[in-house]
């Protein structure tokens, strides 16, 4: 097995901080809630993924392509919260293709006020792209689902800076 050069480790590490990027974008596309700030920006969250690109929620669900996407996040009720916990990513670069496993975490407060605590596991594939890395396949493993009394806030001083 051939010692990998320096240029190939370089674009090694460059391509997993992009795919690092690439799916704090997701939640940053999917969070909101606070300072005015809606949460769920289909046009962000759908330029993200591959035309072809499935979204496997397990009991969330199975979107494949971006007008999928798109239809779900629009038909989706109205999140008035939502805050994204990405950990311990394990990203696997070659060449052109990638995969990626990420704990996640997320505080939710859904349209009827409910709030919840949701934890569980993304195991994703990436293709490099003509505009970057985009996301080819992502499933999501529910580990955890528990309601939160009362509702994720903002706390006082910070609503009023």
């Amino acid at each position: 097995m051939e010692q990998e050069g320096l240029e190939q480790r370089l674009r090694r590490l460059e391509d997993i901080e992009e795919i690092k990027k690439l799916k704090a974008r997701y939640c940053e596309a999917c969070d909101g809630g606070w300072d005015g700030r809606a949460s769920h920006n289909i046009d962000k969250i759908v330029a993200l993924f591959t035309e072809d690109a499935v979204w496997d929620g397990g009991v969330y669900g199975r979107r494949e392509g971006r007008a999928a996407l798109r239809d779900y996040y629009q038909r989706n009720p109205e999140v008035p919260f939502a805050f994204h916990l990405l950990t311990n990513p394990i990203i696997e670069v070659n060449g052109d293709r990638a995969t990626g496993n990420w704990h996640l975490l997320i505080l939710l407060t859904q349209a009827d006020q409910s709030s919840m605590l949701i934890g569980g596991v993304f195991e994703d594939e990436y293709a490099r792209t003509a505009k970057g890395w985009r996301i080819k396949y992502s499933r999501f493993s529910l580990a955890l689902h528990s309601p939160h009394q009362g509702s994720w806030s903002a706390p006082a001083s910070a609503a009023r800076s």
